[in-house]
């Protein structure tokens, strides 16, 4: 079962910093600040594609595919009605 933020993103806490990151670029305008927001957004991809999720995989197995199915890595979506919970 998933709810709160994880209904509409895996990975809530990673979007929520780099996003914070992107405002202090904005913020600041800072050119040394968007290359650590790149360097912070390829360590995350890295972490969950390689590490995170395989390890999940394995953990849970096809509850845990189903829930890759329904809801995005990165960008939030609202959830349709036809999705499980």
């Amino acid at each position: 079962m998933r709810g709160g933020l994880y209904t509409y993103v895996r990975n809530p806490m990673y979007v929520a910093v780099f996003t914070a990151l992107i405002g202090e670029v904005i913020f600041f305008r800072s050119p040394s600040l968007i290359a650590w927001a790149a360097v912070v957004a390829t360590w995350f991809y890295a972490v969950v594609v390689f590490v995170e999720e395989p390890r999940l995989q394995r953990q849970f197995g096809d509850s845990y595919e189903a829930y890759r199915r329904s809801v995005p890595r990165w960008l939030p979506r609202k959830p349709r009605a036809d999705r499980v919970g």
